[in-house]
C-alpha cells in the first residue's frame, strides 16, 4: 500500500493498517456496550488506529469494484470517527462546566446552577452535575427544585446510594426527619456494609451532629 503525503506517495506497511483497524475495532466493539468513549486517552488511541483506515491511501491498479467498497469503508471509518470525536469533546466540556460549578457552588451558587445546567446540556447521565445542581438550589433555600435535582438522579442511576443519602442529608436539613429516615433507609439498602447509612437510617437526626 502508498500513502500519499504532501503530494508524494509514500509506502506504508500493511501491517500498519491492520494494526490501526485492530486497534479501532476494539475500540468500537467496546464502546457500544460501555461508556469507553468517554476516556479521552483511549479514545485517543483509538482515532489515532482510525487515521490510519482514513488516510488519502492509493493503491497501483485497484480494481473498480474494490475501489467503490474501499471509498464506502474509508466514509464509514470517517463518520465514526468524527462522531467519536464529537463524544469525547461533549464529554470533555460537560466535565469543565460541572467542575467550574462545583468550584463556585459556596460562593455564587446562581453561577453555579448555570454551569450545571450547560454540564447536563451535554451529559444528561453525568451524577455528579445534578448533585452540584441540588447543592446550589440548597444554598439557596430552594428545597423543591434541589430535591427535584436528586431524584432526577436517581431516576438515572436507581442503584446509586450515594443520592439516596444526599436526599437525606437535605431532608435533615429541612427538617423532614420522617422523609429523611426513608431516604437513609433506602441508601442503607443499597449499601448495606456501611455503620454509618444504618445508623443515620435508625437516627436520622444523628446526621446533625456530623
Amino acid at each position: 500500500m502508498c500513502l500519499r503525503v504532501g503530494g508524494a506517495i509514500g509506502v506504508v506497511d500493511d501491517d500498519v493498517a491492520v494494526a490501526g483497524g485492530g486497534m479501532f475495532l476494539v475500540w468500537l466493539v467496546h464502546t457500544s456496550v460501555d461508556w469507553l468513549h468517554f476516556i479521552p486517552g483511549v479514545t485517543g488511541i483509538a482515532l489515532c488506529g482510525a487515521a490510519v483506515l482514513v488516510a488519502p491511501w492509493a493503491r497501483e491498479h485497484a480494481a473498480p469494484g474494490r475501489s467503490r467498497v474501499r471509498l464506502a469503508t474509508v466514509v464509514l471509518c470517517a463518520l465514526v470517527v468524527l462522531f467519536g470525536a464529537v463524544m469525547v469533546g461533549r464529554s470533555a466540556l460537560a466535565d469543565k462546566y460541572r467542575s467550574d460549578a462545583q468550584d463556585i457552588v459556596a460562593t455564587d451558587p446562581r453561577g453555579a446552577l448555570d454551569k450545571a445546567a450547560d454540564s447536563l446540556s451535554l451529559n444528561d447521565e453525568s451524577l455528579p452535575a445534578y448533585y452540584v445542581q441540588a447543592a446550589a438550589h440548597a444554598r439557596l433555600g430552594r428545597y423543591e427544585p434541589a430535591r427535584a435535582s436528586l431524584l432526577e438522579a436517581t431516576r438515572r442511576e436507581p442503584h446509586d446510594f450515594v443520592t439516596y443519602g444526599l436526599l437525606g442529608d437535605l431532608a435533615v436539613r429541612r427538617g423532614d426527619f420522617v422523609q429523611a429516615k426513608r431516604d437513609y433507609g433506602r441508601a442503607a439498602e443499597l449499601n448495606p456494609r456501611d455503620a454509618g447509612l444504618q445508623q443515620l437510617a435508625q437516627r436520622p437526626r444523628s446526621a446533625l451532629q456530623r
